[in-house]
């Protein structure tokens, strides 16, 4: 062992003690020779030998540990005060990061669940609209009042139905609408031409209901996959959103409390130092 001054070793007293280091079997792939050859790594080689020194390992033990520290110059209250200070205020920065994350997910949430009730209604006006064709047939057939008054009925519930999904596709909804009063207004035609003993004016109106009928079907399925793709994408929103959170909740919680041990240890050492 070496006794070094002070100043050699930056104002720290202590030793040095230096451990050889002889050249194996694989360090001679560089450093052996011939001599001046250029090894794998670029550099030439240094002609070496098994078993020559090839250097040494240098470990340096201090006597003291000098009062480095800059928490030193503070009260051993202020240093605990910064200490209490300090975790709380990482503790307060991760609830609020975590609320905001909770909030997200949650609004995220909450807009899955507007359009699933949307889906909801639209696959109940479809339905209804099943029954206004239902009756409009059995009316066409019948010509009894009931079929009638089940018809408009119908109607009157489904007009109630597209009026709740309006807001949420005011222009898709207001054909519907336009091409449902079509619908009526030559179906109903159809009817009194057939009690009239007109077949050939009553079939004409009939396949002029038949196609609002088709457009209407093919309007009330595009709502309802609209607000059925809408619903999964907030859903899929909902899930990736949660699994980030977790995930960046997890490193948030490690990081802060590496760095809150390592900031207590640190004012520790302060107090319990030299």
């Amino acid at each position: 062992a070496v006794p070094h001054d002070a100043a050699d070793l930056n104002v720290r007293a202590g030793y040095r003690v230096l451990v050889p280091d002889y050249y194996g079997q694989a360090c001679l792939v560089c450093h052996g020779g011939p001599k001046g050859d250029i090894d794998m790594t670029g550099y030439p080689k240094e002609g070496g030998a098994l078993h020559d020194l090839g250097g040494a390992i240098s470990i340096t033990i201090f006597a003291c540990c000098p009062r480095s520290n800059p928490m030193s110059r503070l009260s051993i209250f202020l240093r605990l005060a910064l200490l209490v200070l300090t975790l709380g205020a990482m503790t307060f920065g991760t609830n609020i990061y975590l609320s905001q994350r909770l909030e997200k997910n949650s609004t995220a949430i909450e807009e899955e669940a507007v359009f699933i009730g949307l889906l909801s209604d639209a696959t109940a006006a479809q339905a209804t609209f099943g029954d206004v064709k239902y009756w409009l047939t059995d009316l066409a057939v019948s010509m009894l009042v009931n079929s009638e008054n089940n018809a408009l009925a119908a109607r009157d519930t489904l007009v109630g139905q597209l009026d709740a999904l309006e807001p949420a596709a005011p222009a898709r909804v207001a054909a519907i609408k336009a091409e449902l009063g079509e619908l009526m207004n030559w179906a109903l035609l159809a009817v009194d031409a057939y009690a009239d003993d007109q077949r050939v004016l009553g079939n004409s109106l009939t396949a002029k209901a038949r196609n609002h009928i088709r457009v209407i079907d093919e309007e009330m399925t595009a709502l309802v996959q609209t607000f059925e793709t809408l619903a999964l994408e907030k859903g899929e929103q909902a899930v990736t959103d949660a699994d980030r959170a977790a995930r960046q909740s997890l490193i948030l919680m490690a990081a802060s409390g590496a760095v809150g041990l390592l900031f207590t240890l640190w004012i520790i050492a302060s107090i319990t130092g030299p």
